[in-house]
């Protein structure tokens, strides 16, 4: 069996494998278009997340407004990739493919303004993902999340290849690379680690080869 039809076949098992797992455990995935902006769209509900986690939780200085945490990057360009659970979002990332020639184009381009310790080797080729966040208000277990992790960055892979990126890259605590490796989800952390001012947490760039 030629390697290229052993790949294809692999990565038809992982799709099933999600797929299923996400069944199991009363998962669904959404992949919302920016323009669904109605107040009870599942991309609406993120951005409530998106505030309970990173404002009210994590305590970052992010603008928002009427209990949703939007910033520019929340436009055209962005790819949502939701995984619900009772018609709720349980967890949600976004992504960006980047363009080195647009300083606009990503969000860790603004990080690497204001933390240049972050700063590390960019490409056109590279897809960043963002807003990585888990639902506070549902009470997940390990496997629960796990299963739900794996298809988030299933489906955010799959967009990045088919935008023929090379690698997928994100800021986010040292500690992730041990939670990604217990289920399988290869990265390796490409810039130092640096304090975030307002909060005194860290955070360092990774990388995640597509």
């Amino acid at each position: 069996m030629s390697t290229h039809l052993t790949k294809s076949l692999s990565k038809q098992r992982r799709r099933v494998f999600t797929t299923s797992a996400l069944y199991i455990f009363g998962f669904r995935i959404a992949e919302p278009d920016f323009s669904e902006i109605d107040p009870d769209s599942t991309l609406v509900s993120f951005y409530r997340v998106r505030k309970a986690v990173f404002i009210d939780g994590l305590k970052w200085n992010l603008d928002h407004k009427n209990g949703l945490e939007i910033d520019q990057f929340d436009n055209e360009q962005a790819y949502y990739s939701l995984v619900l659970r009772r018609n709720q979002i349980a967890m949600a990332a976004r992504g960006h493919k980047i363009n080195t020639e647009d300083p606009d184009s990503a969000l860790i381009q603004y990080l690497f303004l204001d933390y240049p310790e972050l700063e590390t080797p960019i490409s056109s080729n590279d897809w960043d993902v963002t807003r990585l966040c888990i639902n506070p208000s549902l009470k997940l277990n390990g496997l629960s999340k796990a299963i739900g992790f794996i298809a988030l960055f299933f489906l955010q892979k799959t967009k990045a290849r088919s935008l023929e990126c090379q690698r997928m890259i994100a800021v986010s605590h040292p500690k992730i690379s041990k939670h990604f490796s217990r289920i399988g989800i290869k990265t390796n952390q490409i810039s130092q680690t640096v304090t975030i001012r307002e909060t005194g947490s860290k955070m360092a760039v990774f990388e995640f080869p597509l």
